[in-house]
């Protein structure tokens, strides 16, 4: 049963939930070091972090602005141009600390996020200057573009921000079948079904209220399928810094949507900038004491940024109150569902915080690596448990070439 695990878990008379560990979540290796990819316009960087602090070991000039990458172990670096229509390849030797070209082809214009397929073999590109999504085949290092798709559905009410369809990301699920596909432009999540390479889309979900602008989002596999399958998905938006839960119902050949909650980046106090704020990245991973979701504000006007921290806690259904175990919600359900809770927020030392990676000891602990675009502190490492948040490690921005050149883009790597 779906909620097994998780109805256990209340039983016991918490509210967090297990959770297995995600894909982006890594963990430091046996000598405790973690290494980190970077980028911003021009540049692709390899940091090293161990013992709380950080170490440059290649600062590569690059053309283009490799705003988004993909990495496939043991040394393939794949990056947008977030400025142009080019996809390159990279080798990386983290031996000899070298990055050279090996290949670039062309594809949809303002490409600004990169998901493979299970087994590496094509990569899906979101094309948010374009409007577009791209599948890539990526077999034998090649770059061979075999599809382009619309973002098809009518457009969002922000005539500035919704002008045309912005793909911003695609996420694969964990059956590795379908990629979902969150359009700023059109206020939609879109479902593609990549079984023999067709890459059709299936299934447009509508994100509201609208205008909210869904951004970047992230399954939540479910433990009593062994991981093949997912019980949620969390998307943010980032024109309404919300985050927004579906719960999902899998068919022969589609994924249904229903949504079930929309919570506040910010929980009950609203940032200073109100609707300039726009919300960034999220991920899932287990923590010290159950579940978490971590998105990062940015343009909150605060000196500082800052990343949200939400748990996992079941909702009983039927509305009201409820318990430590059924929080109060906005869910129409009337059977249990996963809902987020607020937990805190942290300051990210700077401004801007696009994207940051996570590196995570399940059970114990968890340590976001933030990119702050702006502001004095280019990178920063906060380690997170049921405490809260310490920060453990700085780079400040000069490093990156001044105070508004931090890392658009960072991953643990290994």
């Amino acid at each position: 049963m779906r909620f097994t695990t998780i109805l256990a878990a209340c039983a016991a008379a918490t509210t967090a939930v297990a959770a297995p560990s995600m894909k982006r979540a890594s963990k430091p290796d046996d000598k405790g070091n973690t290494k980190l990819l970077l980028g911003n316009t021009g540049h692709i960087y390899i940091a090293d972090f161990k013992d709380d602090k950080f170490s440059i070991s290649l600062n590569q000039s690059v053309t283009g602005d490799p705003a988004w990458m993909a990495f496939a172990e043991p040394n393939r670096v794949y990056a947008v141009d977030e400025f142009g229509a080019t996809l390159r390849l990279f080798i990386l030797d983290l031996d000899k600390n070298t990055l050279e070209l090996k290949a670039e082809q062309t594809g949809s214009a303002g490409v600004v996020h990169l998901e493979f397929n299970r087994d590496k073999t094509r990569l899906v590109g979101a094309g948010y200057g374009a409007g577009k999504i791209d599948v890539w085949n990526i077999e034998n290092s090649d770059l061979k573009l075999i599809k382009t798709i619309d973002s098809p559905g009518p457009l969002g009410p922000d005539k500035n921000r919704q002008a045309t369809a912005h793909p911003h990301q695609a996420v694969l699920d964990p059956s590795g079948r379908f990629f979902a596909v969150n359009d700023l432009g059109t206020d939609t999540i879109l479902l593609l079904d990549s079984k023999d390479d067709a890459f059709e889309v299936v299934n447009r979900v509508p994100v509201s209220p609208g205008g909210c602008g869904p951004r970047h989002g992230v399954f939540v596999p479910d433990e009593d399928d062994d991981q093949k399958t997912a019980t949620h998905y969390v998307v943010v938006c980032e024109m309404a810094s919300l985050a927004q839960v579906f719960s999902l119902d899998y068919a022969t050949d589609n994924i249904s949507f229903a949504h079930a909650q929309s919570v506040s980046t910010y929980g009950d106090t609203p940032p200073p900038s109100g609707q300039g704020a726009a919300a960034g990245e999220v991920a899932i991973s287990p923590g010290a004491d159950g579940a978490y979701v971590y998105v990062s504000n940015r343009m909150s006007g605060a000196a500082t940024d800052s990343i949200a921290r939400f748990r996992f806690v079941v909702d009983g259904g039927g509305g009201g109150g409820g318990s430590e175990c059924e929080p109060p919600s906005s869910s129409s359900s009337s059977s249990p569902d996963l809902l987020l809770q607020y937990v805190d927020s942290s300051s990210t030392g700077g401004l801007s915080p696009r994207m940051f990676g996570l590196a995570s000891t399940p059970g114990v602990e968890d340590t976001l690596f933030v990119g702050n675009v702006e502001g004095p502190v280019g990178l920063v490492a906060l380690v997170m448990d049921r405490g809260g948040a310490r920060g453990v490690g700085r780079v400040t921005s000069d490093l990156f070439d001044g105070p508004s050149s931090g890392p658009q883009f960072v991953m643990p790597i290994g």
